[in-house]
């Protein structure tokens, strides 16, 4: 079961154009125990969305833009997202070692074999990698940053987002077709 952290998160990037994979596993072998990546998310370039019967913008475009480098409207995106939703950070950095990088990539399938290592490799070292038409991220959601991740603040950033998306007034007479509590909260409670 997902916590609110991550609700959130799934929400946030869904209501930007995200194809989402939650709680992508990490299954055991002789070097690892079993873990998962809190969300796989994959936007491509042309994605758009009709709001009120018009071409409507998602709101990360100008986000990811300014603030990461990132042009989710020339680039298809891959990302790799960990949520911490306590202030500790917890194991940050352990959601985006070698291993678990390698798996996501694979998953992502848009690279053969012998192209995953150089890409994981890369990203090892930065919070994102450009290959051909596609832009590969690392994000961590959270309270606290991390150094090789883009990082989203969940309280200030995605959680004020969401809340806001949810009061807006065609979402109230769309409420059936967003069947997760959270979600039904937020669209029947103003913020406070």
């Amino acid at each position: 079961m997902a916590n609110y952290g991550e609700r959130i998160a799934y929400w946030y990037l869904r209501l930007n154009g995200f194809f989402l994979v939650e709680n992508f596993v990490h299954h055991r072998n002789r070097h690892r125990q079993p873990s998962d990546s809190d969300l796989l998310a994959i936007r491509l370039r042309h994605s758009s969305s009709l709001i009120d019967g018009g071409p409507g913008q998602f709101a990360l475009d100008h986000l990811w833009h300014d603030r990461f480098c990132v042009n989710l409207t020339t680039s298809n995106v891959a990302v790799i997202v960990q949520v911490k939703a306590g202030h500790g950070g917890g194991d940050s950095a352990r959601a985006f070692e070698r291993s678990r990088l390698t798996d996501a990539v694979r998953f992502i399938g848009q690279w053969n074999a012998q192209e995953v290592p150089p890409i994981v490799d890369a990203l090892r070292r930065g919070p994102d990698l450009e290959v051909d038409d596609w832009t590969v991220v690392k994000l961590l959601i959270g309270m606290t940053q991390l150094d090789t991740a883009h990082f989203l603040s969940l309280a200030d950033e995605a959680t004020t987002f969401v809340r806001h998306r949810m009061q807006y007034a065609r979402k109230r007479s769309d409420w059936v077709y967003f069947p997760d509590d959270l979600i039904q909260y937020l669209i029947w409670h103003p913020p406070l």
